[in-house]
Formats: C-alpha cells, structure tokens, sequence
C-alpha cells in the first residue's frame, strides 16, 4: 500500500509581504489624492468666504453712506425747524414791540414826558457836590439816586430844581440817606410828587 508523504510544508511557502513598493507607493498616491482634495475643499470655501467678505463690507459701505445721508437730511430738517422756531419767535417780538409803540404812540400828548426837557432842567440846575447815578421817570414822576460829599447841599439842589419848568408844581415827598462803607460818599434817593395828589 502507497502512502504519500508531503514534504512541502506550509511554514515552507512563501508569503506576501503587504508592504511591499507597490502598496506604499499605492498608499502615499491616495493620501496625496486625499490631501489634494481637501485642500481644493478648503481653496473653494475660502473663495468663497471672501467674495462673501467682499460682498457684505459693499453692503455696509452703501449703508453707511445712506445712513450719513438721512443724517445730514434729518440735521437740515431739524435746523430748518429751529430756524422757522426762531422766525416765529421774532414775529411775535416784532409784533409786540409795534402794539407798544403803536400804544405809546396813541397816548395823549398830556401824559407823556419830554425827556430832553427833564434833561435840559438837571443839566440847568447841576450842583458840582451833586451827581446823578440813576433815574426813574414814572407817568411825571421821577425818582433820583445819586451820591454827594456834602449831603447839607442837597436842600439847595432841590430849590433850585424847582425852579425848573418840570419839576415846578413838585414836591420831593421821599428822600433817603445812606452812608458807603469806607467812603466819605454819601448815596441818596428822592422822589417827586405832584402837589395836586396829596390828600
């Protein structure tokens, strides 16, 4: 009987080594390949990340100019409103100051005063320890302030106020001392009243 022996064990075959050239050369082209393409990936979304940049800085340019353009229209619309505010306000100024004189105007020439002539009588009867620093016509009354050094002169001064032709027919119904700190100056008030008005 035959028997057959075999001799060509397997420990004895040869093996495939999976790293041989061919598959690293293989594996290095499709790693490349793969890097390739992710850097197209990446290539393409950054072109297009800066076209949408580009795109929205533009948008933001216009509306910053529109928004500087409703700021300089709202800017003149405003200072038109103040203007026309302030055209009104001197309308009525305007207005108002011409009913004063229109009622000044219309007064009876009994009731007003001649400045000048009031004037004139003060310069006329002007006393040289005497000076006037302030005066109040009311209706044809007038009130005095003034100072003087020699307060013993004012009833001379007033004699001869009287004398004047407005304040002829007058009496000086208030009259007022007071001394200035540290000054030999002495301040005065007077006022004048028609002798007719007192009761």
């Amino acid at each position: 009987m035959k028997q057959r022996i075999n001799l060509y064990l397997s420990e004895l075959r040869p093996v495939k080594d999976p790293l041989n050239l061919n598959n690293i050369a293989l594996s290095w082209i499709m790693v490349l390949v793969a890097c390739l393409g992710y850097m197209s990936i990446l290539i393409y979304v950054n072109k297009s990340l800066n076209q949408d940049l580009i795109k929205v800085k533009r948008q933001l340019t216009q509306y910053t100019e529109k928004v500087n353009e409703l700021q300089t229209a709202l800017a003149v619309k405003q200072d038109k409103s103040f203007l026309s505010q302030q055209l009104n306000r001197l309308k009525k100024e305007y207005q108002h100051k011409e009913q004063m004189l229109e009622y000044i105007s219309n007064r009876n020439d009994g009731n007003k005063i001649n400045y000048a002539d009031v004037m004139s009588d003060l310069a006329q009867f002007h006393h040289s320890d005497i000076w006037l620093t302030e005066f109040l016509f009311v209706n044809h009354e007038v009130e005095l302030k003034g100072l003087t050094l020699s307060p013993s002169k004012l009833p001379y001064w007033f004699d001869g106020l009287k004398k004047s032709a407005f304040f002829s027919g007058k009496s000086f119904s208030v009259l007022e001392f007071k001394n200035i700190d540290d000054q030999e100056q002495v301040e005065f008030r007077v006022a004048t009243i028609n002798k007719g008005d007192k009761s």
